[in-house]
């Protein structure tokens, strides 16, 4: 496996991923980097936000 295998990726349910995103657009600071990272990390691979 290569360097950048993560077993997580799309492990969201299509509701988990959309709720998530949508409190992606309502938060900011530190709050919208964790959403951004927890979204890159069990979301879909090439994630847009």
């Amino acid at each position: 496996m290569g360097g950048h295998y993560n077993p997580h990726i799309n492990s969201l349910t299509p509701m988990e991923l959309e709720t998530l995103k949508e409190v992606y657009e309502e938060a900011e600071d530190k709050h919208k980097e964790v959403l951004a990272r927890i979204l890159h990390k069990y979301g879909p691979d090439k994630l847009e936000l």
